[in-house]
């Protein structure tokens, strides 16, 4: 035996030194409108905008496949983490493109961010920088591993945005249309020329052999099953927040006390603008912002109208066993996250 593949085996990662800074991660499914949450953090006192970044996404599904150790894995989170700190605070991170979720019409603090180009270095010791919290944005890290809320010598406040499964329908249907594009990064794997989302592993076959329209609903079906047992799993952690989209829309100010006492920070001076930018508080849900290739507009202006058009367009292209356990998906989110939208079903 090859010793020296004996000893590879046997080391054990970590990284003990690390920066002390505390952590907000923003995560979420795809489509459950955690772009709307970002600039409101960023735009809080001594927070740095969210770095958006798979790489905790990626991370937390090889632990997910058993591909990669937990100490391993640990100590990925911690570097990268560390890096966004530090890169963050030196600017290095600025995005100036205009309409990126991270770009310069969503960050409230532009100007503050732009002044750091200008500067040499920065005292990783001073209270400036160990006083400024960072914030991270990913997908899909709760329902894929949870190892994160529990990292070690790190102090992390978890995020999760979620919204009721009917209004993410369309997004998940373009996304999962344009699932070959090489501009998808996500990890996938192969079934002989089919190209397969990660978390759809253990149903493949039905994925492969369902129309577009119904391995989307599957996909939200199944990803939501995941989601509502790690929510049950953490909701008693001080370090884990629920929001949901419905509520941040309809009970804004409330929100924004919740949002402010557990991320322990004072909204800033730019928060009435980042509000009026995201038009909240809103009439109804669809009359904000979003992206046209994802199928979004800002509907018809009634509410009840564009629930059962959105709700039609599933009946229409899904098959009945399909469509019945989607509605008792819809069921479980209403009895969590209740809103307007349960007097329409």
């Amino acid at each position: 035996m090859d010793n020296s593949l004996t000893m590879i085996k046997q080391i054990f990662f970590d990284k003990k030194n690390v920066f002390e800074n505390d952590i907000v991660f923003i995560d979420g499914l795809w489509g459950c409108g955690k772009s709307l949450i970002g600039p409101i953090i960023a735009g809080m006192e001594k927070v740095e905008k969210p770095t958006v970044s798979s790489i905790f996404e990626n991370i937390s599904i090889l632990l997910n496949k058993n591909k990669i150790s937990f100490d391993a894995a640990d100590t990925l989170f911690k570097i990268y983490l560390d890096e966004f700190t530090y890169h963050n605070q030196l600017g290095r991170n600025i995005n100036l493109r205009m309409y990126d979720d991270s770009g310069v019409k969503n960050n409230p603090n532009f100007i503050k961010d732009f002044k750091k180009l200008f500067v040499r270095d920065i005292d990783l010791e001073s209270n400036k920088f160990n006083e400024t919290l960072i914030s991270v944005m990913g997908h899909m890290v709760l329902i894929s591993s949870d190892r994160l809320l529990n990292l070690p010598d790190k102090k992390i406040r978890f995020i999760e945005i979620v919204r009721h499964p009917l209004y993410v329908f369309e997004h998940w249907h373009s996304y999962l249309n344009r699932f070959n594009d090489k501009k998808i990064l996500n990890l996938t794997f192969y079934e002989g020329n089919n190209k397969i989302p990660w978390f759809a592993e253990t149903w493949k076959e039905d994925f492969i052999n369902s129309s577009h329209y119904d391995r989307c609903l599957l996909s939200i079906i199944f990803c939501y099953e995941l989601l509502f047992n790690k929510i049950k799993e953490h909701s008693h952690k001080e370090n884990f927040l629920v929001l949901s989209f419905e509520s941040i829309v309809f009970d804004t100010d409330n929100q924004l006390n919740i949002l402010s006492e557990f991320i322990g920070k004072s909204h800033g001076k730019s928060i009435k603008r980042t509000l009026k930018n995201q038009n909240l508080p809103r009439k109804t849900i669809s009359h904000g912002k979003g992206y046209s290739k994802y199928r979004w507009s800002k509907g018809s202006g009634d509410e009840e109208l564009d629930y059962k058009s959105k709700m039609k367009l599933i009946i229409d292209n899904c098959s009945i066993t399909n469509i019945e356990n989607f509605k008792r998906i819809i069921s479980v989110y209403n009895k969590y996250f209740p809103s307007v939208l349960i007097n329409y079903i």
